[in-house]
């Protein structure tokens, strides 16, 4: 047996990342759409090695958070879902965007007419996405969404983990590993339990234990060449399931969030393929919540349209896809978002403020992971036709599902957790991207029993497959829906 390599480094800037724009005076031009905020403009504040998480006599802790014997309790802000106002985040996590190479924090809200806040974060020094993007209610919450996702991205390109390099059959021997059938492997590829390969330990939230995954899944640009045999690169390297919080709490259940999100859009694609059309359409104009209503009305007075979609899976995750639908001037537009949340209204917050964020950012153009083959794909794809067949399609009044909502983060976790129980996912994941000396946590949820974004090199696994062989004995072959839907991925869970 291959023994491990300790290789964890605290990642130092570099002389070029310490001279970025910091010490320049922030420039607001107020006839312009496009406003640039220097990260100078922002209150410091030092982060501390200090976890806000311990008991607490006066708080309603519930069984708390287990994780790695220890248990953490978190309490909602006012008005969020956070532990934090995003003012205080945003002053917080300064100096990490300092050291992590963010030169700039830009408003771009004015490119698009909807009006709903849209931020962007440049990150220059970046090894995959340099330009990161956030949305949120006002200006302060989205600029501390692009900013996290910045982090994040950074954390999951630079984070130097502990790893182990040897094969899959001499990995079973020594540790806790996932099943073949549940290894995250990219479409056409081969796995091959004899090659070596690189895996780091992350911990099962579920089963209380460490479990050896694969370093790819862990990180978006990991290092394969220190190693004597290169890596055939089997395995998926995407961002899903990669989230940051205030605490290891608010982390996990954001990153969770989004491993249910994905899930529930691979499984409604294979739905509505199957059926012909885009399943579960609903009447915006029966859902009861002042919030959408408002968004819709925004939507509206752009002249674009909401398209909303229930794509909640058997997690009874409340999950929604929304697409905003613009055909004026004879040009067909169509952008999506998706969300979800144990409540259904944030949920449908989430999904809608996704597709604006997305038209903003496509406007802008500072995307840097559009290739040329998506963009050969719009440019061949009949929008108008599918404007049209979108809003030809039946819709149903919205029935809320159920909810597990409360005032504390932690029992927020704890529900999400029981409801994959219930659908026999029965292990969770979490890898630990640990960087600077600081409050803010970043983390890789891994949960092998849900499937990832259907995008490219996706391939089905064991809940996909089912559902297919479910539907196609029930309703029959179909020759299946080509969606032609753009969604540009351009937020991150922290709106």
């Amino acid at each position: 047996m291959r023994d491990i390599v300790k290789s964890k480094q605290m990642f130092v800037p570099s002389i070029l990342e310490q001279k970025c724009l910091w010490n320049y005076p922030v420039e607001r031009v107020d006839n312009s759409p496009h406003v640039s905020m220097l990260i100078t403009a922002l209150p410091a504040k030092d982060c501390i090695n200090q976890r806000r998480l311990s008991m607490n006599e006066h708080l309603d802790t519930g069984s708390g958070f287990l994780f790695k014997g220890n248990r953490y309790f978190s309490q909602k802000s006012h008005g969020s879902q956070r532990s934090k106002p995003p003012s205080e985040t945003l002053s917080e996590i300064k100096e990490l965007l300092i050291a992590a190479g963010v030169t700039r924090l830009a408003d771009i809200t004015g490119l698009d007419k909807i009006g709903v806040p849209v931020t962007l974060a440049i990150r220059p020094t970046s090894r995959t996405i340099a330009v990161s993007s956030g949305k949120g209610v006002d200006l302060v919450t989205a600029m501390t969404s692009g900013a996290m996702e910045s982090l994040e991205l950074h954390h999951a390109e630079f984070a130097k983990l502990d790893y182990i390099y040897c094969t899959y059959s001499e990995l079973t021997q020594a540790h806790n590993c996932l099943r073949t059938e549940e290894l995250p492997l990219r479409s056409g590829e081969a796995f091959n339990a004899r090659w070596p390969e690189t895996w780091t330990l992350g911990w099962d939230i579920v089963n209380q234990q460490e479990v050896a995954v694969p370093i790819q899944a862990a990180l978006m640009a990991p290092n394969l060449t220190e190693v004597r045999f290169p890596s055939i690169a089997a395995f998926v390297t995407d961002s899903n399931g990669l989230a940051s919080g205030n605490d290891i709490v608010e982390a996990v259940l954001s990153g969770l969030l989004e491993t249910i999100e994905r899930d529930a859009i691979a499984l409604h694609k294979i739905r509505s393929e199957i059926s012909g059309s885009l399943v579960g359409k609903i009447n915006v104009a029966t859902v009861p919540y002042e919030s959408v209503q408002r968004l819709k009305s925004r939507i509206e007075r752009s002249g674009a349209r909401l398209a909303l979609f229930d794509c909640t899976s058997d997690t009874k995750v409340p999950t929604f896809r929304a697409a905003i639908l613009n055909d004026a001037r004879g040009v067909g537009q169509i952008v999506e978002g998706f969300g979800t949340h144990l409540s259904n209204e944030m949920a449908m917050l989430r999904a809608i403020t996704e597709a604006c964020q997305g038209r903003a950012v496509v406007i802008a153009g500072a995307r840097d992971d559009v290739f040329h083959f998506a963009l050969e794909r719009v440019a061949k794809a009949d929008y108008r036709r599918s404007i049209a067949a979108i809003d030809d399609q039946q819709m149903l009044q919205f029935h809320p599902h159920p909810e597990s909502i409360s005032n504390y983060i932690h029992k927020d976790l704890n529900s999400a957790l029981h409801l994959l129980q219930e659908v026999n996912v029965t292990q969770v994941i979490v890898v630990e991207l640990k960087m600077f000396d600081c409050e803010q946590t970043f983390v890789k949820v891994i949960v092998p029993g849900l499937e990832g974004y259907p995008g490219s090199g996706y391939r089905p696994r064991r809940r996909a497959l089912s559902l297919t062989r479910n539907l196609s004995r029930s309703e029959g072959n179909s020759s299946g829906l080509k969606s032609t839907l753009f969604h540009s991925q351009a937020g991150g869970n922290h709106g």
